[in-house]
């Protein structure tokens, strides 16, 4: 075998094993995201990500915190009955940001530009939210983030019940 034909083999070999060495080395981390993703849908409309693990690790985080009893139907939670489960979840979302800008406004904090999961942590770091409080609206951000927009009007009783018990 020649030099060259060292180097040749070489090029083809590199970039499979790089790949291959990528995997193994963030295995675990990639798995890990994968899990968070849940089920994948690519229709015509584009790429769909569910967010049922988002939603069960928001309701791990809550654990005892929220009522026992909520029937699968879940709970009337004070919206019109007109709405639609993606209105509803986007007057909760509207809810939690408007309270988290209410009160870093309230304690001089700039908001603008900023996240509602970036006023949380700053809000965190001045110990004005507990860090517990505050990992469990982190989770229920991301639950929320996370939704599609077929949601139904349980998923979202559950998310306003969660909403409910940190408020």
């Amino acid at each position: 075998m020649t030099i060259q034909e060292f180097i040749a083999l070489i090029n083809v070999i590199i970039w499979p094993s790089m790949l291959l060495i990528i995997i193994l080395l963030f295995r675990k981390p990639m798995v890990a995201a994968f899990g968070r993703l849940g089920a994948i849908t690519a229709n015509a409309s584009g790429l769909s990500l569910t967010f049922e693990s988002a939603l069960e690790a928001a309701q791990e985080t809550f654990g005892s915190d929220l009522a026992a009893g909520v029937e699968k139907s879940g709970p009337k939670i004070g919206f019109e009955k007109k709405l639609r489960p993606y209105e509803q979840l986007v007057e909760i979302k509207r809810s939690i940001d408007n309270t988290l800008v209410e009160l870093a406004t309230d304690c001089s904090i700039n908001v603008i530009g900023k996240s509602p999961s970036s006023i949380l942590t700053e809000l965190v770091q001045r110990n004005i939210i507990p860090p517990k409080k505050s990992v469990k609206m982190q989770r229920l951000i991301t639950a929320i983030d996370a939704a599609p927009i077929s949601i139904s009007h349980a998923q979202v009783a559950q998310l306003q019940q969660m909403l409910d018990s940190i408020q």
